[in-house]
């Protein structure tokens, strides 16, 4: 309701909230969960659309359970197609025979059956092998990869919580009115201030997840991490705690937003880290570590320009080219 009154108040385009602005919010929302049309059938779609022209009564009654009930099913429909992918990989794949899979859905129809879902995924997996064998993978790498894979859409998922959804909802919302007004959760907020501002308040590491452990991936020149000499490429943070003496909380299976959260904070605050240090391999040990939190400069992901010189048909020329 909220979200409404800051939109009808302030947004320079006239508006109204109707059946029409829920028929694109209905087919916005839609695209987001499933743009490639490969999780819902085509009778979740006929059971769907009894609300496509109530969800502007529920945003102004505050009523969102219809956009969980949307993901809720999503969520079903994804997760038996990854248990599908299972099976598929245990059947293993013929490259001798001629085959053939859509990749490019968009514009396609609804999925009618299980048998016809099943034969898409097949194909779809099935290419993904392909490319891999192309690469000059054997049979055992490419399940291994695939597995891992599919394994993480499904990690994924599962990591979604209430106000992912919500942004998602909100988000089609907004988009409907205007295809350049968003929604920002405050986690996706503070994270576009700081890309904005090309700088943050932590310890200057990226990070990203592998396998369940959130891993180091670059030291930022500068940052604490990389003025302690203590954090390298490759070390693995299992658990994270605040101040001299608070809890070490185990973020092993986090979602990355959720552990760079506990790891940012105010400049001149103390945040100790667990590790496992990436130079001792599967016989690493946890190691403790205490780092004072600094403003951390991004430099490197600041837009750059130069001019090149170059010289067409006997005639100089100078081009200005912008790296954002």
């Amino acid at each position: 309701q909220l979200v409404t009154t800051m939109l009808s108040r302030y947004h320079f385009k006239d508006f109204s909230l109707d059946d029409s602005l829920s028929s694109l919010m209905f087919d916005r929302y839609l695209k987001t969960l499933d743009y490639s049309k490969v999780y819902f059938y085509e009778s979740d779609i006929a059971a769907l659309e009894k609300d496509r022209y109530s969800f502007d009564d529920y945003i102004l009654a505050g009523d969102i359970q219809p956009f969980f009930d949307m993901f809720n099913l999503y969520e079903k429909r994804m997760l038996e197609r990854m248990e599908y992918v299972d099976t598929i990989l245990a059947q293993g794949f013929d490259f001798t025979e001629y085959d053939s899979a859509q990749i490019n859905r968009n514009n396609s129809k609804w999925v009618s059956s299980l048998e016809e879902m099943n034969e898409l995924w097949e194909g779809r997996v099935k290419n993904d092998a392909l490319n891999l064998s192309l690469a000059g993978r054997d049979e055992e790498e490419i399940k291994t990869n695939l597995k891992k894979r599919y394994d993480n859409f499904s990690r994924a998922l599962y990591q979604y919580n209430s106000e992912d959804v919500f942004q998602l909802a909100m988000d089609a919302y907004t988009s409907s009115i205007d295809p350049h007004t968003n929604y920002l959760s405050p986690a996706t907020s503070e994270n576009f201030k700081i890309d904005m501002s090309l700088s943050l308040e932590g310890i200057g590491a990226r990070l990203m997840i592998e396998d369940g452990y959130t891993k180091v991936v670059e030291v930022i020149p500068g940052g604490p991490a990389f003025k302690s000499k203590e954090i390298v490429v490759d070390d693995r943070i299992i658990a994270v705690a605040q101040g001299e003496d608070g809890e070490f909380v185990d973020v092993i299976g986090w979602r990355i937003t959720d552990v760079v959260k506990l790891i940012r904070g105010p400049k001149e605050t103390t945040v100790r880290l667990q590790i496992l240090k990436a130079k001792d391999g599967v016989a690493a040990k946890p190691e403790e570590i205490t780092l004072v939190r600094d403003k951390v400069k991004l430099e490197d992901q600041a837009a750059k320009n130069k001019i090149v010189e170059v010289s067409n048909n006997g005639l100089a020329y100078k081009i200005g080219i912008i790296t954002i």
